[in-house]
């Protein structure tokens, strides 16, 4: 693992923007992978609740890079 890869870990572990959530007014699609371990359903959940008026998709059998796994479903969530 890269020096730079494992900085930018920390970093992004570090940050929580939860706070602003609720200040978001764009239309907003929230789409999770049921089996992402990294950014799982709950947390999904979570920033649905807190963004008015925000959709959440769930895609079943979909891991953490649902974009490569599932463009379709991403691309008309879109």
């Amino acid at each position: 693992m890269s020096a730079a890869y494992a900085q930018t870990c920390r970093m992004l572990g570090a940050c929580d923007l939860r706070a602003g959530l609720a200040s978001i007014t764009a239309p907003t699609a929230i789409v999770v992978a049921r089996k992402d371990y990294a950014t799982p359903p709950a947390m999904a959940e979570a920033m649905h609740k807190a963004i008015a008026g925000s959709s959440l998709m769930v895609l079943p059998g979909a891991r953490h890079l649902t974009p490569l796994e599932r463009p379709g479903e991403i691309a008309a969530r879109a």
